[in-house]
């Protein structure tokens, strides 16, 4: 990428507009990361604890070319695409564990036209059962609640970033850690211990779950989350030990 005012432009062939893209520079700088439910203009970085932050000039999508815009510096970069269902072209008006908004759930690119699982309404929602990978914005409440994922099976890595007002960590949640702890992607600290994180209980076929930790679920703050399980012959999640 040049860095310059004329962007350079990076194909990928995508069979839907629903994507999570995570973009880094091989060499220095900050992480970006950008998906379609929250909008290409806005990104958030997961080596800080700020919350979203608007910017036309990192990157730009039409059909399935990505463009690198000129925020960005004159460096390689790496970008992962991860792959949702379909884009959503509504918010979710209805009450949590109603049939949702025509268009605000998306589940292998279809609306959802029964009840949504959770206590906690998904704003917008956009899962891929193929690939066990899915997008879902909601708003906090404060409370001990659920919250839809659209997949077929449970999560096994669940990543949950509060997006306004922000200044909390990311928090993160493997398979293979207990559901009274956390890792925070934003910092080099390992396992920390907050029952309050996701109220003590592993993610479901379902949903996951969040408690009354104001990182994960303060009330009226909004958040993104991202949800992926293994797929045989595709992708896989684990843990190994070091032996130097």
């Amino acid at each position: 990428h040049d860095g310059s005012s004329t962007a350079t432009t990076c194909t990928f062939n995508l069979e839907t507009n629903a994507w999570l893209a995570i973009i880094k520079s091989t060499s220095a700088g900050k992480w970006y990361w950008v998906d379609s439910l929250r909008g290409v203009n806005n990104y958030m970085s997961s080596n800080a604890t700020t919350d979203e932050t608007a910017d036309s000039n990192v990157m730009s999508v039409s059909g399935t070319t990505l463009t690198l815009g000129s925020a960005l510096a004159d460096e390689n970069y790496l970008i992962q695409v991860h792959k949702a269902g379909a884009p959503p072209t509504a918010d979710n008006s209805e009450d949590a564990g109603a049939t949702p908004t025509a268009g605000s759930v998306k589940i292998d690119g279809a609306n959802l036209g029964s009840a949504l699982a959770g206590s906690i309404k998904a704003t917008r929602l956009s899962s891929n059962t193929t690939s066990g990978f899915s997008i879902i914005l909601m708003t906090g409440t404060g409370s001990n609640g659920t919250v839809a994922h659209g997949l077929s099976s449970s999560p096994e890595l669940v990543v949950h970033k509060e997006r306004d007002p922000g200044g909390n960590n990311w928090a993160v949640w493997h398979k293979s850690i207990a559901n009274t702890t956390f890792l925070a992607l934003d910092t080099a600290a390992g396992t920390a211990t907050e029952a309050t994180k996701w109220n003590s209980t592993s993610p479901a076929p379902t949903v996951y779950s969040l408690g009354t930790d104001t990182g994960n679920n303060a009330s009226g703050s909004t958040y993104v989350t991202y949800c992926w399980h293994g797929v045989a012959g595709y992708s896989a999640f684990g843990t190994y030990t070091g032996n130097a």
